[in-house]
């Protein structure tokens, strides 16, 4: 480092400036992806909690429900969130939206990656209605549901209560997209794995 005497100060050459500013530049361009890369993970992370959390309110709610789903589209019945809402602890007051809409509190009904977001719908999570036994407006058995494992629940979805199609998945995290099965376990997927499932298997469960 080239030093100079200016009252007993030391004072940094050009070049040394412009290595430093270059070094910090770099450091920068690396670190700044992996922060976000991290921070996307972390929240994937949390909504796939939030996802298990809302399985073992499904499961508690159907324990004392005759064994059956909350996913009655009748309109003279409470939303299946407002039904489970409950068992998470979550607190709605008379007039309160249906958690996760806008107007509504941030609960686990709402993703990580759109909370901060003012000008979204927060209703991230969507029930698939095509678990029914024809009528489609009843709450339905879960015991009689077939291929549990790779029939979905509740998965990511951008505005709406309703899984009514795969292409209303939203791919949130890192083009992956959390989804709730009929059997508890939650998974990430991809684009590509809802075309190779397709809906049949996916929201229908036939297989």
């Amino acid at each position: 480092m080239k030093s100079s005497r200016f009252g007993n100060k030391t004072a940094f050459s050009l070049f040394e400036l412009l290595a430093t500013v270059t070094i910090i530049s770099l450091l920068m361009a690396v670190l700044f992806p992996m922060a976000i890369r991290y921070r996307d993970k972390a929240r994937e992370t949390k909504c796939a909690a939030n996802l298990r959390a809302i399985s073992g309110a499904v499961a508690l709610w159907s324990s004392e429900n005759d064994g059956k789903l909350p996913n009655s589209m009748d309109k003279s019945v409470e939303g299946w969130k407002k039904r489970i809402a409950p068992y998470l602890g979550v607190v709605i007051q008379p007039g309160d939206g249906e958690p996760g809409s806008p107007e509504a509190p941030v609960t686990v009904f709402t993703c990580p990656s759109v909370k901060d977001d003012k000008t979204v719908d927060k209703r991230s999570y969507a029930f698939n209605p095509n678990l029914n036994d024809g009528i489609g407006i009843t709450d339905d058995p879960i015991a009689g549901l077939a291929r549990k494992s790779g029939t979905i629940m509740v998965a990511e979805q951008l505005g709406g209560s309703w899984l009514q199609s795969i292409d209303a998945i939203a791919f949130r995290h890192m083009k992956r997209a959390n989804a709730l099965f009929c059997d508890g376990h939650v998974e990430g997927l991809t684009s590509a794995d809802v075309t190779r499932l397709g809906k049949s298997k996916l929201i229908e469960g036939k297989y």
